[in-house]
């Protein structure tokens, strides 16, 4: 985040810095209505770049310039003018002393405080690395000598510094005069605020959160802090302590958990809800279209069902067929065998229509499957005859039923015959035993 914010803080710097060009020597005795006028239009990048900078870690606005003083006081036996070097708070006045330097030879032949090359430094915001780290100009030994640079670094109450090869011409040596467009401050509830070029603001707050809003409205555009990025008002992004990634106000969440990279979706208030991908998108995974894939398999999986398991009648059987699901086409083909009375094989395989998009490689669109059945236990079907043994079957049987029906006929014609002698023998046996007093059998009523 650090190195983002350098980068827009650079382009800024670029586009907003106009200054006054240094004079070889700066002289606070005279004129210090126009140093302070000066000192009001310091550092505006300068702390655009060190709430940047800063990032979303919370901490205190409690200074946002740096200012030069002309003291008179007795150092190390010197008595005279001696140049302090102060941290501002530019909304309560505030300053704390940082460092001493001698403005000529003879401050510094007797205390021996190094000399500070221009004081006008300070105006430079290229001498402004980050927040507490500013670059100035000493003579070496005294004002004929050679200029060194040094990079002095503010670490709580601490100011050291550094000497530093610096030979680049800057882009303000072509300039006579300068100034920043724009400024920065401390406003009156303790927040850095810049209003740049009367196009935005940019404001960080005492609990280290960083708005940029249109200027003119007091409403943030954008504002980050230490959980994520808002719009508005509305979260765009942001990140929980216990790793949960939220994109969006009602949001999609990321979370990292067990070696498993977890996704979900909740509405405003709070609860899980499902995630639709829509608009013409598909999800892919490895580059296969997940819908599609799906698809396929329903296909693939229906063209296998149109093909023979036993064979029938016969000891190889062999078959095509088609299948379709979700709009999706496959073909299949297979054959299934006899072994024995026991036994049968069967193989077959499917594939769907070339020239779907994101159908990844063949393997992901064909399907194959073999098997075996085997019969297990006494056969409980009777034996399958043929179509032409059956026919024969049933003339036989036809035959058979047309003779019943005669002989049927045959017998009632008997059982009449015969119950007409049994009349008759009966009538004779009642003669004979003389049961009867006519001699004429015709007079004897039969039963």
């Amino acid at each position: 985040m650090k190195k983002d914010f350098a980068i827009i803080f650079y382009k800024y710097r670029k586009f907003l810095q106009i200054q006054t060009k240094a004079n070889k020597h700066f002289e606070f005795g005279k004129n210090k209505n126009n140093f302070i006028n000066l000192m009001k239009k310091l550092l505006a990048l300068s702390i655009v770049g060190s709430s940047m900078l800063i990032g979303s870690n919370s901490a205190k606005a409690d200074w946002d310039y740096w200012g030069f003083k002309n003291v008179t006081e007795t150092f190390n036996g010197y008595t005279g003018t001696f140049i302090h070097l102060h941290t501002i708070n530019s909304s309560t006045g505030d300053s704390t002393f940082r460092k001493r330097w001698c403005g000529n030879n003879t401050c510094y032949n007797t205390s021996g405080v190094p000399i500070i090359r221009s004081t006008n430094d300070i105006l430079y915001d290229e001498k402004h690395i980050d927040k507490d780290t500013i670059i100035l100009r000493e003579y070496e030994t005294n004002t004929s000598s050679s200029v060194l640079q040094k990079k002095y670094n503010l670490s709580g109450s601490t100011l050291s510094g550094e000497t530093i090869t610096d030979s680049t011409t800057y882009w303000y040596d072509d300039f006579t005069t300068r100034a920043i467009r724009g400024n920065a401050q401390i406003d009156s509830d303790g927040n850095y605020y810049s209003d740049i070029g009367g196009q935005m603001w940019i404001k960080q707050t005492t609990d280290g959160t960083i708005s940029f809003g249109k200027s003119g409205s007091s409403t943030a555009i954008y504002s980050l802090d230490a959980n994520g990025v808002s719009q508005g008002g509305t979260n765009l992004i942001s990140r929980t302590s216990d790793g949960i990634t939220s994109i969006g106000a009602n949001s999609l969440k990321l979370q990292e958990s067990g070696g498993l990279q977890k996704m979900w979706a909740t509405d405003a208030s709070g609860k899980s809800i499902p995630i639709d991908i829509t608009n013409g998108s598909k999800l892919l995974i490895s580059g296969r279209d997940v819908e599609q894939s799906i698809n396929n398999v329903g296909a693939l999986s229906a063209a296998l069902t149109g093909l023979p398991t036993i064979p029938a009648e016969t000891n190889l059987a062999c078959g095509l067929g088609t299948g379709t699901h979700g709009g999706d086409f496959a073909l299949s083909g297979g054959c299934a065998s006899k072994v024995n009375e026991k036994l049968f094989i069967n193989y077959a395989a499917s594939m769907t229509m070339p020239g779907q998009d994101y159908a990844g490689d063949f393997e992901d669109t064909f399907s194959a499957r073999a098997g075996f059945v085997w019969k297990l236990g006494k056969s409980l079907k009777p034996t399958q005859i043929s179509m032409g043994e059956k026919e024969k079957m049933e003339d036989k049987i036809n035959s058979l039923e047309e003779k019943n029906e005669k002989i049927l006929s045959k017998n009632q014609k008997l059982e009449n015959t015969v119950s007409t002698l049994l009349a008759r023998l009966e009538r004779l046996e009642k003669v004979a035993l003389n049961e009867s007093k006519s001699k004429d059998l015709a007079t004897i009523k039969l039963p």
